[in-house]
């Protein structure tokens, strides 16, 4: 808990994964993890491909529902698609270095890895 008596999330990497179908919040690469896009799960698949290029482990494909920091750059870029803004309504490779994160239901706003 917090000093004020308040309840914090603390990033663990002990979580159940989340299911394809989950909306989710994505996070940026950086520390701290802020979230950057809402989006849904379509697949866990590392076989999976998105503009040909395979997921890989590591990766989950998503389709980004709604931008929270636009300009915030894609890990992997589509053709002619490079910001979470321009990839609303896209069907995208989203890394997960922890499944908590895709989880987790606090909204903040990312600074990192802007325009």
């Amino acid at each position: 808990m917090a000093a004020n008596g308040n309840k914090r999330h603390k990033h663990t990497f002990d979580c159940n994964p989340c299911e394809v179908g989950s909306n989710v919040l994505l996070f940026c690469s950086e520390v701290p993890k802020e979230s950057v896009a809402e989006g849904v799960v379509l697949s866990m698949d590392p076989k999976e491909e998105i503009d040909d290029v395979v997921l890989g482990p590591g990766f989950v494909k998503v389709v980004i529902r709604r931008a929270i920091e636009p300009n915030y750059y894609l890990l992997r870029p589509l053709k002619g698609v490079n910001t979470v803004g321009q990839a609303v309504g896209k069907i995208v490779a989203w890394q997960i270095a922890n499944r908590n994160e895709l989880r987790h239901i606090s909204f903040a706003s990312c600074s990192h890895n802007l325009l």
